[in-house]
């Protein structure tokens, strides 16, 4: 009988150690599954912050390319308006006009230097691929010189595409945002572009 208690009492302290090493194993378990997701946000969040850094240079270097494109613009007006100046002062001349040669040397070179175009205006355009793969950094001022056209048609025409159009500084603002929700495991990547969308959004704004 003694022996049959001994059996019993072993029988139980393995059962009890058995459920102590699966409640071990269930903690490990859980453990490592929250260790994989918090890897994996971070993981996230480095995306991210590449996403950030790339956008910003390439905003950089738009801008830049927008201020000597304007520069070169300015001087290339200048000179248009003193070719004109010159030329018109000499047809009036020449043709003995009633307008004095004077006056019509300015005419023609005011008309030359009030010629404009649009310079400076740099969105980015978040497309329906979502943040982080179908970001642009896209010239408004550019693509609207090239097509002939103003900077709000082009923003428009991206619109139609599908795209979500922010300003750079509210693209970095909202990208922010996000990162600490994907870090918080409230959201995770790829982040739709509607996402993005609200008081602000309009490259005009």
């Amino acid at each position: 009988m003694a022996g049959l208690t001994g059996f019993v009492e072993r029988l139980t302290a393995l059962h009890v150690e058995a459920l102590e090493q699966e409640a071990a194993l269930d903690g490990l378990a859980k453990a490592l599954v929250l260790g994989a997701e918090q890897l994996h946000r971070r993981d996230q969040v480095r995306c991210l912050s590449t996403l950030r850094a790339t956008v910003q240079e390439k905003v950089r270097s738009l801008q830049d390319g927008e201020a000597e494109a304007h520069l070169r613009f300015s001087e290339g007006r200048l000179l248009d308006g003193a070719f004109k100046f010159a030329i018109g002062g000499l047809t009036a001349a020449l043709r003995q006009t009633s307008e004095h040669p004077l006056s019509a040397a300015t005419r023609q070179a005011k008309k030359a230097l009030s010629q404009s175009a649009p310079f400076g205006g740099v969105v980015v355009a978040i497309g329906p691929g979502g943040v982080p793969d179908d970001v642009a950094v896209v010239s408004l001022s550019k693509r609207a010189r090239e097509s002939w056209r103003m900077e709000a048609e082009e923003e428009e025409a991206l619109r139609r595409n599908g795209s979500v159009v922010l300003t750079p500084r509210i693209f970095i603002k909202r990208l922010d945002l996000l990162t600490q929700e994907v870090l918080q495991g409230v959201i995770a990547l790829p982040i739709p572009a509607d996402r993005l969308r609200g008081p602000g959004a309009s490259a005009q704004s």
